[in-house]
């Protein structure tokens, strides 16, 4: 259900009407007016400017009766309602989405949506994919129905339909993946190419690597109304939404990837649910979003990187844990918390994101520490959020390093008392004239201050007994081959142990090249052929660095390749030719071990006997990959030839003597093959069914050819008694496996 407005309002109300001196650390601090503040004058950056709402072009959210979207890349949807509704319209290319609910009571309305293509078909789901209708727009692009309003109602629209299954049945359809009624898991054995919707609870959806790609509309993995389901494994790309939870409860999302939708993975209306290990990456909106009453979530282990909006954006959404997770280089910035109470937001990493590092938004008695936030536009912003802790955080080379717009004195508190102290501001690191490990000069946000900011990153653990860096174990996980080499895709894992007594994990990093590291949430897979060096590294909390260690992993999934040119598949050479073999196999990967063939390269391969013959190359390579090709080439008696008398016509029972002389490859007779004769009548261009010849007399016996060693050739007296009159083909079958043929017509 949507969150009432009129809510923040009380919350503002409330909070305007308590002390203006609440002590939040061990000084007071004066109210000093942001304009005149004269700890910035410190500053090269000067005063920020005061940062905005995030916007998302095509979406709005809002309560009436007519909606009008004007600034969606897809299509600018219209929304007339004849009661009251609270409405979240969401219009990206090839999806239209709706959350509705009753404004004033009504328990339905009439709704006419306009915008779309006239005169098409699109196809409207409401809550679950299973309440499916098409409809046909007008002339004006307009569409007209009756929407329930007795309870909020999910309802998007999209120009095909494609849904899978998955219930207490297992799949829908055959050939998408196993199924295990006993543990209700379900195994992807192939890729998909539509939605999946899961139908049941307790089931586990295994993506086993495969992925779930779509066309631009639709959710990839969709839950409603589920609780106790697993969706791991899986990579979601070209949908609306890669992964949907809506109203779904106590349900884990791990170890997916959701990259290339319009939103990474969404949790509507929806608490209690474990999402960890997952990557949101390319989206065109946000990676990760829990909004619309999704309280008390856990996100872990999540890494948001390159979405066109926010890493992970929190709205309406209370009392919800983000920790170990990253956000790097999105467009919006990395972490929102919008109109939330009671979230934290722990050991995390916010960096190189084109705006806000982190951004609160009428946040309150949130909790923000253990992060660094680096390389931002802005490190952090805070738009009339009130009572949060904020301390212990590094905020490091952001462009502005914090803006804050509270409306009320000494409303967030940006340090506790010694020795955990502040947080760290990389651009206010003293003095510090009592050598305390605090700047002496409190650092200002808005009206709020740090009054102990550390002249250092991770000063809060510096004073600890802790100076021994955490150990970091790597894992690997694949099919591995020979020689240290894999012929599969790798995991890699990376595990992080801080020593007894620590002051734990802060983070654990790798890079592929040297040079840029990439702070590690969750395994990564290694999958281009080839020796990939991983260099891997891990940070405690009191800022212990380990030494980095490294690791080649060799990857060859690519077996040999081999190229037989002689003899040619489905060659024929002559009996007793002299062929010479020439193939090649080659590994440019992991390296040639072994290359046979039936013969060597440049070796004559057998014509020695007529027939078909088979030649076969196999090669291995280092890794273990192993290849056979085989072809298959004849060997042919030369030089066939019939010979005289003139076959072409005879008298219907007379007998026809046929003839013929055949040789080797040096022009030698051959005296040993076996002939047969056959006889088929031609009726209409077509010859009908065979006949074997009959000989006349006993110099043949049944239908084979004699061989006549005087005049070095083949003889048979056909008899044509057996036949009739009219035209007949005569067929020749040798042992080499060729047929010769002649007409003769009987009259």
């Amino acid at each position: 259900m949507i969150r009432k407005l009129s809510s923040l309002f009380l919350v503002t109300l409330v909070l305007s009407l308590l002390s203006t001196s609440i002590a939040l650390a061990e000084t007071p601090l004066p109210l000093i007016p942001l304009e005149v503040n004269p700890y910035l004058a410190d500053d090269p950056l000067g005063l920020p400017e005061i940062p905005l709402e995030p916007q998302i072009p095509g979406r709005l959210e809002s309560t009436g009766i007519r909606f009008c979207l004007t600034d969606s890349e897809y299509l600018n949807i219209s929304l007339d309602s004849s009661e009251p509704v609270k409405l979240v319209l969401e219009s990206v290319p090839e999806m239209v989405a709706m959350q509705l609910e009753a404004a004033s009571g009504a328990g339905s309305t009439s709704v006419t949506l306009g915008g779309f293509v006239p005169l098409t078909t699109y196809h409207k789901y409401e809550d679950d994919y299973r309440n499916h209708v098409a409809f046909t727009t007008d002339e004006n692009g307009n569409y007209f129905y009756i929407q329930d309003l007795s309870k909020a109602h999910s309802v998007f629209i999209q120009p095909r339909p494609s849904t899978i299954f998955l219930s207490d049945s297992g799949w829908s359809r055959d050939g998408i993946g196993t199924w295990d009624p006993v543990t209700k898991t379900a195994t992807l054995t192939s890729d998909v190419f539509e939605t999946i919707q899961i139908d049941s609870d307790g089931i586990t959806l295994d993506g086993n690597g495969h992925t779930v790609t779509g066309s631009g509309s639709g959710s990839g993995i969709y839950l409603h109304g589920r609780t106790g389901v697993t969706v791991k494994n899986a990579t979601v790309k070209g949908f609306y939404i890669g992964i949907l939870l809506d109203h779904s409860n106590n349900n884990a999302i791990v170890d997916n990837v959701a990259s290339s939708n319009a939103y990474g993975i969404r949790v509507n209306c929806s608490y209690k649910n474990a999402l960890s290990g997952n990557v949101q990456e390319v989206n065109a909106y946000t990676g990760l979003t829990l909004q619309y009453q999704s309280s008390s979530n856990t996100v872990s282990n999540n890494n948001a990187v390159r979405n066109g909006a926010w890493g992970v954006f929190i709205s309406q959404s209370d009392s919800c844990i983000v920790e170990d997770s990253s956000a790097s280089l999105n467009r919006d910035g990395g972490f929102y918390f919008g109109a939330s109470t009671y979230s934290t937001l722990t050991d995390c990493i916010s960096e190189s994101n084109r705006q806000h590092g982190l951004f609160l938004s009428t946040m309150v008695y949130g909790t923000l520490s253990r992060n660094t936030i680096s390389r931002n536009g802005c490190g952090i912003s805070t738009l009339y959020s009130a009572y949060n802790k904020i301390y212990n955080n590094n905020f490091v080379a952001n462009g502005t390093q914090s803006v804050g717009v509270d409306g009320w004195p000494q409303s967030n508190g940006f340090n506790i008392g010694k020795p955990s102290g502040g947080n760290y501001w990389s651009n206010w690191t003293g003095p510090d004239g009592n050598g305390d490990g605090f700047v002496d000069k409190p650092y200002y946000v808005g009206r709020c201050a740090d009054y102990l900011p550390w002249t250092k990153p991770n000063g809060w653990g510096s004073n600890s007994s802790d100076k021994t860096a955490p150990a970091t174990i790597i894992e690997l996980f694949g099919t591995p081959g020979d020689n240290g080499w894999y012929l599969s895709d790798v995991k890699v894992g990376l595990t992080s142990v801080d020593n007894e007594g620590g002051s734990g994990v802060a983070k654990t990093e790798y890079n592929l090249d040297g040079v840029n590291w990439i702070n590690c949430t969750a395994p990564f897979t290694i999958s281009v052929d080839g020796r990939t060096t991983v260099h891997y590294r891990s940070t405690d909390k009191a800022g212990n660095v380990g030494a980095v260690k490294e690791q080649q992993i060799g990857v060859d999934k690519t077996a040999p390749i081999i190229d037989i040119s002689i003899p040619a598949d489905g060659g024929e050479y002559s009996l007793g030719e002299n062929v010479l073999a020439e193939w090649t196999a080659m590994d440019s990967i992991s390296g040639l071990v072994l290359a046979t063939g039936t013969v060597p390269s440049g070796a004559p391969i057998d014509t020695s006997i007529v027939g078909a013959h088979t030649f076969t190359v196999e090669a291995t390579d280092n890794a273990g990959n192993h290849s056979v090709k085989t072809v298959t080439y004849f060997v042919r008696y030369e030089d066939f030839r019939f010979l005289p008398p003139n076959t072409s016509s005879a008298k219907f029972g007379s007998t026809i003597p046929v003839k013929f002389q055949i040789k080797d490859a040096s022009g030698n007779f051959i005296k040993d093959a076996v002939a047969k004769i056959y006889a088929a009548k031609i009726e209409n261009g077509v010859p009908g069914v065979e006949l074997e010849g009959i000989p006349s007399g006993s110099a043949n016996s049944g239908n084979l050819f004699r061989y006549d060693s005087d005049g070095e050739r083949y003889i048979f007296n056909l008899s044509t008694k057996n036949l009739s009159v009219g035209t007949w083909r005569v067929r020749v079958e040798l042992n080499d496996g060729s047929s010769k043929y002649l007409e003769t017509t009987l009259r």
